[in-house]
């Protein structure tokens, strides 16, 4: 997508493949996680990397601790937002989409 926008843009993918695993497992802000963090956020600020779209639900959990660990260097994205309004968009599309605030049965 970022291309479409900017044809000079560079796109970075940086495999975390331990951080869902200690998420789940409760770590959010303890030694395990912070190394695994450092480990992995280390690739992207030796290539001053901008901006992060986080790329897996468990991951805005310990955003907070990305953004300490990078010193504000990096912003972090987490899509879920865009994700569900777009959901919404499309169901609405489809007249499916159900506008009441309560919750269903």
């Amino acid at each position: 997508v970022a291309l479409e926008v900017d044809h000079e843009v560079l796109v970075w993918e940086q495999p975390c493949p331990e951080l869902a695993g200690l998420i789940e497992q409760g770590h959010l802000d303890d030694h395990f996680v912070r190394d695994v963090c450092t480990e992995y956020l280390e690739p992207l600020l030796s290539r001053e990397i901008e901006v992060v779209v986080l790329g897996c639900t468990h991951f805005p959990f310990v955003q907070p601790l990305l953004e300490e660990l990078t010193s504000g260097r990096i912003q972090f994205i987490d899509p879920a937002f865009e994700t569900s309004e777009l959901v919404r968009r499309r169901l609405e599309g489809k007249d499916l989409f159900n506008p009441q605030k309560t919750a269903g049965t």
